[in-house]
């Protein structure tokens, strides 16, 4: 029986090349064929061209040219593979999208996400977790909204977040990563502005193997001064060290203008002002091992260093004023994971501290895990020198977690109970409480490709009882802080139809801390009407005392050759404004793009870009024209001509 099926598998195959669709292979153990499709069960294997596909069942739908498969799918094309439970794939076009229990790879990046969908060129995943590490979990990872990778290219990612082991440590709003081994080597910008006056930014990008490469600056501002600076990092395969240095010579009469700052330098060093950043990380199956030390010379070096570090495109939390210094280590075994962290601050900009440190330790104990029951622990210590005295902070917080499954229903509760000892007084306070998270799949109807899910809803408890190691009672604080209680709740929704696709998601919170509360409401949404028309926005309301709501709708137009994008954003009371961004591919070299922003409330301010761009095999050069005037202050404007040029 099986070999007779086999047979009738490749019978199939020898029609579909009268057809002309020689490179389309299917083969499984049972083929059922009607008017308009091919239904084939057990062990089944496609191949088309260089795709690879196997699966327990497919649907080949002969008009549309489309193979829908599920059940344990594995998919193969080139330098993507993955696994998942359902695949929609199109013969002809040569992109499709698969979604359920999806894990996969492409070159050197392993991801986990809940949908992807790809073609030729790109491959976009929606709620991913990606990294390079091949261990299982892997010592870090980027979390992300929705990144996509455009083949062979670069990486980009809305919402990122960076996660070392467990804890999140880095977030950024936007993320570009490059692919290609070879950077440019010569990048240089010139521009004229009415504050800087003529510059020139300039920075070369050196190579020495894809293990080591660095970049040297060199800045010429014709009102400001002159800098110069160097990077280098080196990756290998279970460690990574990065090393940034730069130092401005500033000019007499710019600096005069800002010598009245709280914090700013004095004596004959003032106008040399430097920054150096060396950060790395090693790790093994057992281990980490990270370290960052941050120094500057002034609190406001990153303040009026962004726009230029920025260009650079170094800009790690640039307008972050306090220099930050840690060492991080993680042991992990088959029963516990422990690590400790410890921190240096220096706070500038508080004169009860002035320069004294800041010293922060961390021992997190996460999580021994027995069977089904997980115990996470967490030992902090904070030490504080303002005026010479010393102050400390000790606080303690375990979990206990255990899930639990009726049914469809997944509940998740976490019991946890915290001591908070703080020197100041001698006080100590203790708190206990409960989180509870209730998980279901609302309903799904795959005819119409339309899903509602439920995903959560947490209710959150905390009491807290207090205690003194003196005589003194302190009543006051117990009466200023009551406990918590609260829900968190949430939903989704998709709906497709045609071409159209409307997406909404929907979350509130409402929490009572003491006798205040906090409750808001988030709706985002987008509508996708066709491949040109597109809708896309979201609300925030606010329902505390203090009402602040935003809102945001935009229209977006897109074809091959252009991209505008028209939005109004409203935030409650404070501003609103409108914004128009567009860009356009006049040809294969030559690019256009155009931004207006408008401020039209309480603090009008207007900024506008336009920028020419013109790409050819080894060099790219751009023309940028930017603007923007606030409320009193004199128009800036700025001219910028940049180069890049591929050197070795």
């Amino acid at each position: 029986m099986f070999s007779r099926l086999t047979f009738f598998g490749i019978a199939f195959f020898f029609s579909l090349s009268s057809l002309g669709q020689s490179s389309l292979k299917l083969t499984g153990e049972k083929i059922h064929s009607e008017n308009d499709r091919i239904i084939i069960e057990g062990n089944v294997k496609a191949e088309y061209e260089n795709m690879k596909l196997e699966t327990q069942k497919l649907i080949y739908l002969k008009e549309e040219k489309k193979i829908v498969a599920s059940g344990k799918v594995r998919f193969l094309r080139g330098a993507i593979q993955f696994t998942c439970d359902r695949l929609v794939y199109f013969t002809e076009e040569k992109r499709g999208k698969g979604e359920g229990n999806l894990k996969g790879k492409y070159d050197k990046w392993y991801f986990t996400a809940k949908k992807i969908e790809f073609d030729e060129k790109k491959i976009k995943l929606f709620h991913v977790k990606y990294t390079t590490c091949n261990l299982s979990p892997p010592h870090y990872h980027f979390q992300a909204k929705e990144a996509i990778f455009y083949l062979k290219e670069k990486v980009v990612a809305k919402g990122n977040s960076f996660f070392l082991g467990r804890i999140p440590l880095f977030y950024f709003p936007y993320f570009e990563y490059p692919l290609k081994d070879l950077p440019y080597g010569w990048v240089h910008k010139l521009g004229s502005s009415n504050k800087k006056g003529l510059f020139l930014l300039s920075h070369y990008n050196w190579y020495c193997n894809p293990e080591l490469r660095g970049r040297i600056y060199l800045d010429l501002l014709e009102k400001r001064g002159i800098g110069e600076g160097m990077d280098a990092e080196w990756k290998k395969e279970n460690s990574r060290f990065y090393i940034y240095g730069f130092q401005f010579q500033e000019k007499e009469k710019y600096y005069e203008k800002y010598e009245s700052r709280e914090g700013a330098r004095e004596g004959k060093d003032r106008l040399k002002r430097w920054k150096i950043n060396f950060r790395g990380i090693k790790f093994n199956n057992e281990s980490i091992v990270a370290f960052k030390f941050e120094k500057m010379s002034d609190p406001f070096y990153n303040l009026d260093f962004y726009s230029e570090e920025t260009k650079k495109g170094w800009s790690e939390y640039p307008l972050k004023r306090k220099p930050e210094t840690y060492l991080f280590l993680e042991k992990n075994s088959p029963l516990y994971t422990a690590g400790i962290k410890g921190k240096w601050k220096v706070n500038y900009f508080q004169k009860i501290l002035e320069e004294k440190p800041t010293i922060y330790y961390s021992l997190p104990l996460y999580p021994l895990n027995w069977g089904e029951y997980s115990l996470q622990s967490n030992i902090s210590y904070l030490s504080k020198e303002p005026d010479g005295e010393k102050s400390l902070r000790i606080l303690s917080t375990q979990s206990l977690t255990h899930p639990i499954n009726i049914g469809n229903w997944e509940i998740n509760p976490r019991i946890y109970f915290s001591l908070d000892f703080y020197e100041e007084d001698f006080k100590e306070r203790e708190y206990c409480g409960y989180r509870l998270r209730f998980s279901k799949r609302f309903f799904n109807i795959n005819p119409s490709r339309t899903s509602l899910f439920l995903p959560y809803f947490t209710l959150v408890g905390r009491t807290p009882s207090f205690s003194s190691q003196n005589s003194l009672p302190y009543f006051e604080e117990k009466d200023r802080i009551k406990g918590m209680r609260g829900l968190n709740t949430g939903f989704w929704g998709n709906w497709e139809w045609g071409e159209r696709c409307f997406s909404w998601n929907f979350s509130g919170k409402g929490i009572k801390k003491g006798e205040k509360e906090e409750k808001t409401i988030f709706q985002e949404w987008s509508w996708k009407i066709t491949d040109f028309l597109s809708f896309e926005g979201f609300h925030l309301f606010d329902l505390n005392e203090n009402r602040r709501n935003y809102d945001s709708f935009s229209l977006v137009l897109k074809r091959k050759t252009f991209r505008v994008k028209c939005g109004y954003n409203f935030s409650y009371p404070e501003e609103e404004n409108i914004s128009l961004s567009s860009k356009w591919k006049i040809s294969d070299i030559w690019n256009l793009k155009f931004y207006e922003r408008y401020n039209i409330e309480h603090s009008f301010s207007e900024e506008s870009r336009i920028t020419v761009e013109k790409k050819l095999h080894c060099w790219r050069m751009f023309v940028m024209l930017k603007s923007e005037k606030r409320v009193g202050e004199s128009r800036d404007w700025e001219i910028l001509v940049g180069f890049r040029i591929i050197g070795i």
